[in-house]
């Protein structure tokens, strides 16, 4: 019987990457000797053959995928018995017509009871590795074991005012957080309004510094007077640390006070009156501070002073002064302080001013035991051939907890002319017990 070819088609296949596919190829193309003709040529089969042999090859492809589908799974619950061509070339029809490819033996697992089947004479079969059965159990991690994250440390003295800074070894800053001084510690910079403390302090034993102070004297001429400062100075706006026993930075300040004096001799008489208002601006680094300042300050005579003298001339004492100051801590306790002060406008007062001194406040720890203080300060001016006063206080000092702010009773010392400019070419020589609130 002869079979006229009416359409052409290839399949191709690689015998190494699709054996199982290439063998039960095989198996079915041998059961059909008189249908088709195989020629092999480079593991490559041409097949030809009319209209209901290309059904019939259609049928055998669609159960060969099944099969191989169904061998595949039968291989992985068997153990993995993996099937090999040998990479030779399959030899021709005689080997594809082989009746010991066309049967497959079945053997049974002893010890689970499953069954497998074996590839025929011929065939290879490789074991997959085994993997070794350990009593370890599985590997689990543990979130709360881990290392805990450290914090990233960001450099604040960097900033685009000052730039970048070394550290300075001899340097005390605040520590808000333990209440202690840190050489080491270092604060962010930040634009603050209304902070609390004051880059450049008032100097302790200033008479003429702006506070809250109250001071009972004794003078051997005037007998008992009282000396009182209402007022206070404060921070407008500061572009540097946050911490207020010894910020850094630029700072804006706003300073007033009046300066009265009352006789305790005349029924507390008003005896005269100073008044004091300006505006400093300052920058503190590390242990300098620096300060340039405007202020104005007036003298007054009291009402009943002037009624009790009569004859008394009153003066129209005035300055207006252009200062510029510097201070340094040479310890974490001791400071000392020199400024220069200009009056553009002066009546009776003539422009030139200069003070000086030292103050020994220590960094003692909040709480009622306080510490110890001392102050020497000397003041002078050029409308009394540059003479004035100098002042000397000790005693006790507090303060709040992370405040700048101190609360200081002690004894205080002065000798000069009079610190009340109403008098200002008057001499005095006193001794007296006070207390001040300083900012």
């Amino acid at each position: 019987m002869t079979l006229r070819p009416a359409v052409g088609f290839r399949y191709s296949y690689r015998a190494e990457s699709t054996p199982a596919s290439a063998l039960a190829l095989c198996v079915v193309l041998g059961r059909l000797p008189a249908v088709f003709d195989l020629p092999h040529k480079d593991s490559t089969f041409v097949v030809r053959g009319t209209r209901a042999a290309r059904r019939a090859l259609a049928r055998c492809l669609v159960g060969l995928c099944f099969a191989t589908s169904a061998a595949q799974v039968d291989a992985q619950s068997s153990g993995g018995v993996k099937l090999n061509t040998p990479p030779t070339s399959l030899g021709g029809a005689a080997a594809v017509r082989s009746p010991a490819l066309s049967s497959a033996a079945s053997v049974t697992n002893a010890s689970n009871g499953a069954s497998r089947s074996i590839p025929p004479a011929g065939l290879s079969v490789q074991e997959p590795p085994r993997q070794l059965l350990t009593s370890q159990p599985p590997l689990s991690f543990d979130p709360y074991s881990a290392p805990a994250p450290q914090p990233v440390l960001q450099d604040p003295t960097r900033s685009w005012l000052v730039g970048a800074r070394e550290p300075i070894p001899d340097e005390t800053i605040w520590d808000d957080a333990y209440g202690v001084y840190d050489r080491e510690a270092y604060h962010d910079w930040s634009l603050q309004l209304m902070p609390a403390g004051l880059v450049y302090k008032s100097y302790l034993a200033g008479v003429k510094e702006s506070r809250m102070a109250t001071v009972f004297n004794y003078d051997k001429n005037q007998k008992w007077i009282w000396d009182i400062t209402l007022g206070g100075r404060v921070a407008l706006l500061r572009y540097g640390t946050t911490n207020a026993v010894r910020p850094e930075g630029f700072e804006i300040d706003l300073e007033g006070a009046a300066m009265p004096r009352l006789n305790l001799m005349e029924e507390e008489d008003l005896d005269a009156v100073d008044f004091r208002a300006g505006l400093p601006v300052t920058y503190g680094i590390g242990r300098w501070q620096t300060k340039v300042a405007y202020y104005h300050l007036s003298a007054h005579a009291g009402d009943e002073f002037l009624e009790r003298n009569p004859g008394f001339q009153r003066v129209n004492y005035v300055r207006e002064m252009f200062v510029v100051g510097q201070s340094y801590y040479i310890t974490d306790d001791v400071r000392l302080y020199g400024e220069a002060g200009y009056g553009f406008y002066t009546d009776v007062a003539e422009p030139w001013e200069f003070q000086f001194g030292a103050d020994y406040s220590p960094l003692c720890a909040p709480g009622a035991r306080g510490a110890p203080f001392a102050a020497i300060n000397g003041y002078l001016r050029e409308e009394v051939n540059f003479g004035g006063n100098v002042v000397v206080q000790a005693g006790w000092q507090w303060r709040p907890r992370n405040r700048g702010q101190t609360v200081r009773i002690g004894l205080q010392y002065y000798n000069g002319k009079s610190e009340q400019f109403e008098f200002y070419n008057q001499n005095e020589n006193k001794v007296g017990i006070g207390i001040w609130y300083d900012y």
